[in-house]
């Protein structure tokens, strides 16, 4: 299973914006999310601790097309940097796929001095 080649940066503390993400198969073709739960797993590449995804996943329409939206929760973004994210779809209680490792990063956002 694909997706995007990429996945659109982050930036630190922004939770407003969800992103869109289209899995498809390894033809291009969209794959069937209909009735999915998705859920994500996010690994710094510098190594450390993976943790579980702590925001919203939602299938598009009917998910029949592919695609789902992430809207980051608190621990998404809580730092800079650059992860691994692997998705997964579950059908049912036992049925599932899993996406690629995909990279993402989170960058720190610019603040301005008091």
């Amino acid at each position: 299973m694909a997706l995007n080649s990429y996945l659109d940066d982050a930036w630190v503390g922004a939770r407003h914006d969800p992103l869109v993400i289209d899995w498809t198969d390894a033809q291009g073709n969209a794959r069937d999310l209909s009735g999915a739960t998705i859920t994500a797993t996010i690994e710094p590449i510098e190594g450390g601790t993976v943790r579980a995804a702590d925001g919203e996943f939602a299938l598009v329409t009917d998910g029949s097309d592919g695609q789902f939206t992430w809207t980051f929760g608190e621990d998404d973004v809580a730092e800079a940097g650059a992860f691994n994210v692997q998705f997964q779809a579950t059908f049912g209680e036992a049925d599932f796929s899993l996406s690629p490792k995909i990279e993402w990063k989170v960058l720190s956002a610019q603040t301005v001095a008091a």
